[in-house]
């Protein structure tokens, strides 16, 4: 099974993936809802469920975030120091791989 394609990006709570069509062709095309992150605001359960707090849910949406970039820059990386040499066919530069995994990395810490 394939995920959304990225890139991703955080709105508020929401995470959005990219903008899609929408299956009733009179209504806007709009970004797909990857996911929300949760956090406790006010004590809004009444303290009778943990949750983290929204510096720590905005370090988890960043990550989220990341994901596509990351699993992308982790594939060109081990097809780059693939020993099969048909398995790096394909796959960038080594400076061009280091630095989509600098990017990717970046992207996770909110950079």
């Amino acid at each position: 099974m394939n995920h959304t394609p990225g890139p991703w990006t955080p709105s508020g709570q929401l995470i959005l993936g990219p903008i899609q069509p929408h299956p009733n062709p009179k209504a806007t095309p709009s970004h797909v809802i990857i996911g929300e992150v949760y956090w406790d605001w006010e004590r809004d359960l009444g303290g009778k469920e943990y949750r983290i707090k929204w510096h720590e849910a905005e370090a988890n949406q960043r990550i989220m975030c990341a994901a596509p970039d990351l699993l992308s820059a982790c594939e060109q990386a081990l097809k780059l120091i693939g020993t099969d040499e048909e398995a790096s066919h394909g796959c960038g530069s080594p400076q061009e791989v280091a630095e989509d995994l600098r990017l990717a990395i970046k992207k996770a810490r909110g950079e």
